[in-house]
């Protein structure tokens, strides 16, 4: 009989430390996977928010894909960004990403000139609007979009010189 109660003991002491272990694991980790208490955006566009982050502005994906909507799918766009911004890139690539089927080309503007760096340029003679990253717009401004502290969007009609548009 000794035995048997031993074995009743210590099954019973294990079931209840296990219990134990998942009720406190389940409450504290149980909320991280919940939608609705995370802090964590969920939808189609929550990875490219998190990239747009930098920018300042609440539901970003959405408002530059409304932003570009405003020109037809044949137009192009330059992006205008200083080297010394560590986004500069990620930035660029998702705003190709959301402006789609319109094409983005970009300059990157460098304290030297001599340094200024084309980094991708479509093949249009012509373009149509001027997106300067955390780059004033200088004259455009007046005509200018803001969507954020960082961010202009201005009309451009012409062939422009590329690295004119550098501070």
């Amino acid at each position: 009989m000794w035995f048997s109660m031993r074995g009743f003991l210590v099954r019973t002491t294990v079931l209840l430390t296990v219990a134990l272990f998942a009720t406190l694991g389940a409450s504290v980790l149980g909320p991280l996977f919940s939608p609705r208490a995370s802090t964590i955006p969920f939808g189609g566009e929550a990875s490219t928010d998190q990239f747009l982050g930098i920018l300042a502005v609440p539901h970003p994906a959405a408002k530059l894909e409304e932003t570009f909507r405003r020109w037809s799918n044949d137009k192009a766009f330059l992006f205008i960004a200083p080297a010394n911004q560590p986004f500069w890139r990620q930035t660029y690539y998702t705003f190709a990403y959301l402006a789609y089927p319109r094409t983005v080309s970009a300059v990157v503007c460098s304290a030297n000139p001599a340094e200024r760096d084309e980094i991708h340029r479509e093949s249009t003679p012509n373009i149509d609007g001027l997106i300067f990253f955390d780059v004033p717009p200088g004259a455009l401004r007046a005509g200018a979009q803001q969507i954020g502290p960082i961010l202009y969007i201005a009309p451009y009609h012409g062939s422009p010189i590329w690295k004119s548009f550098c501070p």
